[in-house]
């Protein structure tokens, strides 16, 4: 269903929802209070049980905003974040999730910052920028980079600064080249998998501001990788790890991505041949096995004593 808007926007803001109704009113006062309308928001629910969709449907009523929902069965944000990248018309693509809000001069400043880049756009595949994020009600500290010029998701995030979490401006065209890789049955692989994979051809507009504001949910993605997320999404979790190992190389944080990507690999029921097979980095694999080992069975030990 749709509510209609007669000029196309410059913006997408999609939100990709599973039983959120209970706080998504908060994202929807949000962009009620937006400085520009130059945007439409998207919403991808994810097959949800609770009353998001009657929630939705008033919003559309109401005709505040230019609002288009779509409903899938339940598979995950990748899958709802895939449809949501074909279903997007728009120039640019933004990612806001149901737990998040924007400051009321989010768009404005994110629309600004697009056309006032002066510089070519030929390897920029849209704008980053720090959020602002809360757990337990406390600020987690932020380190932005100070340059201006354009940088990968690595360097804004590791390299030149230390971000814990970002919201990202994507050019439309350019995300839709990077899907989620779906694994089987599994819901879920980490974000930073596509990111790096267009680290190696893009970068991005810095933007300093924390215009996107989030607070850790229990129920959030951003929860931490519990034992439950690992078991149930181990193929995915294993190709990201697998990935970061071989761009980290041989150093503390290579290393504990290869165990990781071992662990993860034994949490999929993979055998030892196997694992060494779709190894990227297999000197590296090799040694952290033994620790991979007791990882994994002290997992399964936690695993099995809390089914009991």
């Amino acid at each position: 269903m749709d509510s209609g808007k007669e000029s196309k926007p410059l913006l997408t803001v999609f939100t990709p929802t599973y039983n959120r109704a209970y706080c998504l009113g908060q994202l929807y006062e949000s962009l009620l209070r937006q400085t520009s309308n130059d945007f439409c928001w998207l919403i991808v629910d994810d097959g949800s049980t609770d009353n998001t969709r009657d929630l939705v449907s008033g919003w559309i009523d109401e005709g505040k905003l230019a609002i288009s929902y779509y409903r899938q069965e339940n598979g995950g944000k990748m899958r709802a974040h895939n449809w949501g990248v074909q279903l997007t018309t728009t120039e640019l693509f933004l990612c806001c999730d149901s737990d998040d809000y924007l400051t009321d001069d989010a768009i404005e400043k994110i629309v600004t910052k697009w056309e006032n880049y002066h510089f070519s756009k030929d390897k920029i595949s849209g704008i980053i920028g720090p959020k602002c994020v809360y757990k337990e009600n406390v600020k987690i500290k932020n380190t932005i980079p100070s340059i201006e010029e354009a940088m990968t998701v690595f360097d804004f995030t590791c390299r030149r600064g230390k971000v814990n979490e970002t919201f990202l401006v994507f050019v439309t065209e350019i995300i839709r080249q990077y899907p989620f890789p779906l694994q089987d049955d599994e819901k879920f692989i980490p974000e930073g998998y596509i990111y790096r994979q267009m680290d190696d051809h893009y970068k991005m507009i810095p933007l300093k501001e924390e215009l996107m504001i989030c607070h850790y949910l229990p129920d959030g993605y951003t929860s931490g990788y519990g034992l439950k997320k690992i078991f149930q999404n181990p193929k995915g979790l294993a190709l990201s790890a697998n990935d970061y190992a071989l761009r980290m190389g041989f150093n503390k944080k290579g290393l504990t991505a290869a165990r990781n990507f071992v662990t993860y690999s034994f949490a999929a029921q993979r055998s030892l041949i196997q694992i060494v097979k779709l190894s990227k980095t297999k000197w590296m694999t090799l040694l952290t096995i033994p620790f991979a080992v007791i990882k994994f069975l002290k997992m399964k030990h936690y695993q099995e004593k809390n089914l009991n």
